[in-house]
């Protein structure tokens, strides 16, 4: 019988996933010049293989959260990691042309959809209470940033001493290797283990485990719990605000680095901010989600974040759009450092993002959700390339696009979405356990 202590064995599985999450395409960005050198195409040819891998990863998620309820979060994460490294080592393999390299990457995306948070949620709400749940999630979201800065470190070592291919083949080595450990340590629920969850008493779990167990008997077949999730309000509510947050999101992410350039900031020192950005963003990432189980409400503190952000995001348009010629750099590192602070969003988000449903529909809320959000990842870079386009092609102009999305998103969210973590615990797994048990046996749970 293990100890309810295993559950951050669980947290090391999911900062494991976190790693493996973004590292196909973090690859792709690195060897995209050599690739297109050797197949004889541009550069531009190549961003097809992009949109595929995202719109694959993306637009399928609801698939991997109803294969989730089916067959568990273990099992349908590591068939996940399995396929995508066995489709990352393939591209160092196989790929010698634009096709196959096109098809290799729609296999590591439709795999990768099981990666990018909409199963991760599920798994860390039956093994943590809501009071540990944003520390676990800080795990998760710290993973492709690291992991973002090790590529950085040995991707351009492997590329320039062994070739492109040199770097998937260690990648997808790298994948598998997270893939067999995760189905090695991981169990889909502490009960397997003879355990209950981190942070509930033996009493309160027990509860808790026998109110899913009755309410997932009316979602356990796959077109019941797609019903249930479609008609349920929220699963459309918070499907808008996560659109709107992730638009902002790729919006900001896509072109920062491009507009920090055009503002006339030389590429060193462009990239000397980005690992400064990285590091500040880790670190709040961190201070963020571990108060968020200890005071206020997760919805409350991610949208002061949020909307921050957003005005910061307008002041560096302002800041910046005129050029760096009357700007002391050490202003705009400052200004950077602050801008990072309030950058780290993810973990909460991805904790509301398995708070927000009753336990029972943990496994499909965040699939339907995700899906949803393809909408915003792949429309926000539009859209702030239409606005750059409009005002004479002057790439800081996403900022008026990507600012006001983040505080609308930030305001949504504030108004709208359920009060959760914090000092509100889990309302919606109480609410489903007195649907399902009565009101008199989740209190007598409780006061034990």
């Amino acid at each position: 019988m293990a100890s309810p202590k295993y559950a951050w064995v669980i947290a090391i599985a999911c900062f494991l996933m976190g790693c493996v999450t973004l590292g196909c395409m973090t690859a792709f960005n690195y060897a995209l010049v050599s690739i297109a050198e050797e197949f004889a195409i541009t550069t531009a040819s190549l961003a097809v293989v992009a949109s595929v891998y995202t719109l694959l990863c993306n637009g399928f998620s609801w698939v991997a959260g109803l294969v989730a309820n089916k067959l568990g979060p273990r099992l349908t994460i590591t068939i996940g990691m399995i396929g995508n490294g066995g489709a990352t080592l393939l591209v160092g393999i196989v790929a010698h042309g634009l096709g196959m390299l096109i098809f290799l990457y729609a296999l590591a995306g439709a795999f990768a959809t099981t990666l990018v948070g909409t199963v991760m949620p599920k798994l860390i709400s039956d093994w943590f209470a809501p009071s540990h749940r944003g520390k676990c999630n800080m795990f998760y979201t710290t993973g492709p940033t690291l992991m973002g800065t090790v590529l950085g470190i040995v991707g351009p070592i492997l590329l320039l001493g062994y070739g492109w291919r040199s770097l998937y083949l260690a990648l997808g080595s790298f994948v598998l290797a997270c893939g067999v450990i995760f189905f090695l340590i991981v169990r889909d629920t502490p009960a397997k283990l003879g355990t209950h969850a981190f942070g509930y008493t033996e009493e309160e779990a027990a509860m808790l485990v026998e109110s899913l167990k009755e309410a997932s008997e009316q979602t356990h077949n796959t077109g019941a719990a797609l019903k249930k999730i479609l008609s349920y309000k929220m699963t459309w509510i918070f499907g808008f605000v996560y659109m709107l947050w992730i638009g902002y999101f790729a919006t900001y992410s896509t072109y920062f680095t491009a507009g920090l350039m055009v503002s006339g900031i030389d590429p060193v020192k462009v990239g000397l901010i980005n690992s400064v950005l990285s590091v500040v963003t880790i670190g709040s990432q961190i201070l963020f989600c571990t108060i968020s189980d200890y005071i206020l409400s997760r919805k409350t503190i991610l949208g002061i974040i949020c909307v921050v952000h957003g005005c910061l995001q307008l002041g560096l348009y302002f800041l910046l759009k005129d050029g760096v010629m009357n700007v002391s750099m050490g202003l705009i590192f400052t200004y950077m450092i602050i801008l990072g602070i309030f950058k780290g969003q993810g973990g909460l988000m991805n904790t509301i993002n398995c708070e927000v449903y009753p336990p029972s529909l943990r496994a499909v809320g965040p699939g339907i959700v995700a899906t949803i959000c393809t909408i915003g990842s792949s429309g926000g870079p539009l859209i702030g390339g239409a606005i750059i386009a409009a005002m004479g092609d002057f790439t800081l102009a996403y900022l008026l696009f990507s600012g006001p999305c983040c505080i609308v998103a930030s305001l949504l969210l504030i108004f709208f979405v359920p009060k959760t973590g914090g000092k509100y615990g889990d309302p919606l797994a109480i609410k489903e356990a007195q649907e399902t048990l009565g009101e008199d046996a989740v209190a007598a749970a409780m006061q034990k």
